[in-house]
């Protein structure tokens, strides 16, 4: 998978040289509901910044943890998808579609391996512009934290390329998120005080025997 990704990116740009990156993608910490499959609540979107323009196409990696036990990885971790072509996408009207090599959910799919290259021309005004739209299925998944890369993945780093090269783009790796409902923490706090007080008339009733 690792060569035939790589492959793709070279072809799709038709570029064998190395630009000067001035853009760059913070993936941020993204909070998600728990036992939930997509939805709003679990739909994160991450934008790039930066100057650069002249934009010719883009491969999308991106990671929860070690990728799980499908690609031969131990952490088990939300599955998830991607679309690069949700409003105000970088290539949103100018694109040869999308092409996904890890569609689905399938098998608790923790990798997103996504690509496009523009129809005509460029892309240009790439600062603040969106690059992926993920959307998590945390069926099964209580309370729990896991890194979100966009590099050092098993197929390597996001990249997008220029028609001077390849950028070397500046990233940022992020974290997802499960934390408990605030109904379970009010429960918890109720739990917790009444043991306290139950803890604080035993040891009065030893005293006063």
């Amino acid at each position: 998978m690792h060569r035939r990704v790589g492959l793709s990116f070279a072809i799709l740009l038709g570029l064998a040289t190395l630009a000067q990156a001035s853009s760059t993608l913070v993936v941020g910490n993204h909070i998600l509901a728990a036992n939930t499959n997509g939805g709003p609540q679990n739909t994160i979107q991450i934008s790039i910044s930066g100057t650069d323009a002249n934009i010719a196409g883009a491969v999308i990696n991106a990671q929860v943890a070690d990728g799980g036990p499908v690609p031969g990885g131990v952490i088990v971790g939300p599955g998830f998808t991607g679309d690069m072509l949700q409003p105000g996408s970088l290539f949103l009207g100018n694109n040869t579609g999308i092409t996904d090599l890890n569609p689905g959910f399938v098998n608790g799919n923790q990798l997103v391996l996504l690509q496009t290259s523009t129809a005509s021309g460029v892309v240009s005004d790439v600062g603040g512009k969106l690059l992926v739209t993920l959307t998590f299925d945390t069926t099964g998944f209580g309370p729990g934290i896991w890194p979100l890369l966009f590099s050092g993945t098993l197929n390597g780093d996001t990249g997008i390329g220029a028609t001077t090269g390849v950028l070397n783009l500046a990233i940022t790796n992020g974290t997802i998120q499960i934390i408990p409902e605030p109904s379970s923490i009010v429960l918890g706090l109720f739990a917790a005080a009444g043991l306290a007080a139950v803890a604080v008339r035993k040891n009065r009733a030893r005293r006063a025997a």
